[in-house]
């Protein structure tokens, strides 16, 4: 579950219908902003090598975010404009993981803040995209 996960200046929320679990994460203006962070632990890359991260979030306007993977910045994910806050969509991204479930991903909200994040999945090559709590967890 997002909600689960750790969370630095990002708020559990229920205002927006349609999200799975028991609420999602709001990285945006009074419940987050530029620097908030969602941050998984435990992420199953299983044999190691690319892995694909695939999110369900809403987002009023473009919401790029930092991905860091194991301490280290893979790069910027756009998190696209979804027609508005409650308006859910997948957006994926590929990383460097490494073998095992020691991973830990970061996802840092940018510029505005980041968008409303209800869902991470990860599917590597020995593994099925799952959110289960010894892969990615998911709400």
């Amino acid at each position: 579950q997002a909600e689960d996960q750790i969370l630095a200046n990002a708020t559990i929320r229920t205002k927006q219908s349609g999200f799975n679990g028991t609420g999602y994460i709001s990285m945006s203006g009074k419940y987050g902003g530029p620097g908030s962070y969602i941050e998984f632990r435990r992420v199953d890359g299983g044999s190691g090598g690319t892995c694909l991260l695939r999110f369900r979030y809403a987002a009023s306007g473009k919401r790029p975010c930092k991905i860091m993977v194991n301490g280290n910045d893979v790069g910027n994910m756009k998190f696209p404009a979804t027609g508005n806050w409650g308006a859910w969509q997948y957006e994926s991204f590929l990383i460097p993981c490494d073998a095992g479930s020691g991973n830990t991903i970061r996802v840092i909200a940018m510029y505005k803040g980041g968008p409303n994040i209800d869902v991470m999945e990860v599917a590597t090559p020995s593994l099925e995209p799952t959110g289960g709590p010894s892969n990615a967890p998911s709400a």
